[in-house]
């Protein structure tokens, strides 16, 4: 069980409650609540998506990822690697793809399931299209057997269980949440039981387990093992992972899904950050003496720290591509810009 307050900042009045809690610790059970919950499959997989989880569940980098990504579609095992789309068209032929899967000597048996045992499920539908290629997904068998790379075929495998994952249904369970009394003080515990994995079978990147707690009734009363007192610190932010890196980059609009690893791979060729043995970016004194100095800067009216100049400038060039602006008037509008910084930051210089 937990204290429903989680923590207390005063030290003093959370030992002065725990010693009257001492004098009478019998524990009273006053809600059970039980309800169905689900864990919901992925979306179809965009080149985003793709590699933030091969950065997390291989320790991959993005540049790398998608060098992978790009010799598997050269050899036809996969669709075109670099996309925004995170749903499929409803004139795809998923069934097809299934069908080809089931010759698979890994993970066929889950193909043969979905066709078998009627499993097949209609993938999520996201909001991502950028109207020229579908999500990520395998196109033709290749077994393990094959002489492959280690890293090349666990890029495809994933991207095979991502794509049958995306076709089965959501995980199944449900939650116990118990609430119990000692005194006037409120405490919680909660458990989960799994009723159907489902898509969990074969997408084993995710976990879902079973919390099994005792089983209550209202009213029921015990006294507690032991009463603790659990004294912690805030923990500073830790240095980011590719795929925090990767996620902030695609909320401030820097770069692309197809320039975002490139971009990666930059400031870590310009020695800006290192990556540490655990895959977190660590900035150099270089990169900090470089985002220093910009800031000394900032009178001439652009953070040259702040993403939002990049983030509008990808954004124009998004609306040249849709017809919406024109391709000199941006041109002209960021050469102004630019000349404008060199000469404010040339004029500086001492």
């Amino acid at each position: 069980f937990t204290w429903s307050r989680i923590r207390l900042f005063d030290h003093l009045a959370v030992i002065l409650i725990y010693e009257e809690l001492l004098k009478n610790p019998l524990c009273k059970i006053t809600n059970v609540y039980e309800s169905e919950t689900r864990k919901y499959k992925p979306y179809p997989l965009n080149t985003l998506q793709m590699t933030k989880l091969v950065s997390i569940y291989f320790k991959i980098s993005s540049k790398e990822c998608m060098m992978l990504a790009e010799k598997l579609y050269n050899k036809g095992y996969i669709s075109y690697p670099r996309t925004e789309t995170n749903y499929f068209p409803d004139s795809m032929n998923l069934h097809k793809i299934i069908n080809e899967l089931r010759k698979n000597d890994n993970f066929g048996w889950y193909a043969n399931k979905l066709c078998e045992e009627h499993k097949y499920q209609k993938p999520r539908k996201g909001k991502m299209n950028d109207k020229a290629h579908p999500p990520i997904h395998p196109v033709k068998n290749m077994n393990k057997s094959l002489k492959v790379e280690e890293k090349e075929w666990k890029l495809y495998e994933f991207i095979c269980k991502h794509f049958l994952a995306v076709c089965s249904n959501d995980a199944i369970g449900y939650n116990t949440k118990v609430t119990a009394k000692i005194q006037e003080e409120q405490f919680f515990c909660k458990g989960l039981k799994i009723k159907e994995k489902n898509y969990l079978e074969i997408y084993t990147y995710e976990k879902w387990n079973d919390k099994i707690i005792p089983s209550f009734q209202v009213d029921d009363e015990f006294y507690p093992t032991s009463l603790l007192i659990e004294e912690g610190i805030t923990q500073p932010p830790k240095y980011l992972s590719e795929s925090n890196l990767l996620t902030l980059m695609d909320k401030f609009s820097i770069g692309t899904d197809a320039t975002m690893h490139e971009h990666i791979e930059n400031i870590q060729k310009r020695n800006y950050v290192i990556k540490n043995s655990k895959s977190l970016f660590i900035p150099t004194n270089l990169g900090i003496a470089l985002v220093q100095s910009y800031k000394k800067f900032k009178d001439i009216g652009i953070d040259l720290t702040d993403p939002s100049l990049r983030a509008k400038m990808e954004k124009d060039m998004s609306l040249v591509a849709s017809g919406v602006k024109q391709k000199n008037e941006i041109i002209r509008n960021y050469i102004d810009i630019m000349k404008y910084i060199y000469q404010e930051i040339y004029n500086r210089i001492d």
